[in-house]
């Protein structure tokens, strides 16, 4: 089973809640999680380290009073293609020089069924 779920509690915000998320895992609950699913865990990781100071801008100017629509496009979308062409050049730069970030926006693992 392949998971990816969003990482770091701290960043939880409108988005979140508007998308659907109930919460936000680090590598120790999401590990937890799997283990109470009796699923092996075969690798576990952040990526997205370098997308931190954008979600922590997110939570702040994205907030419950802009309406559902709005929230998922502010908060999600980035503003023009230029913005997102760096961010996918940064993104490709990050995973390049890092390939297991300390921390990140999602955390992704790699899990499979325990052998009974």
């Amino acid at each position: 089973m392949f998971i990816n779920v969003p990482a770091l509690m701290s960043l939880y915000s409108a988005y979140d809640e508007v998308v659907g998320h109930q919460r936000r895992y680090n590598k120790k609950t999401l590990w937890e999680l799997l283990d109470d699913c009796h699923l092996e865990v075969a690798d576990i990781q952040y990526w997205g380290l370098s997308m931190i100071p954008l979600l922590f801008l997110r939570k702040i100017f994205v907030t419950q009073d802009q309406g559902t629509n709005r929230i998922i496009q502010n908060g999600f979308a980035p503003p023009n293609p230029l913005i997102h062409s760096v961010l996918k050049t940064i993104m490709s730069i990050e995973n390049a020089l890092v390939p297991h970030p300390f921390l990140g926006t999602s955390v992704m693992a790699v899990g499979r069924k325990m052998a009974t």
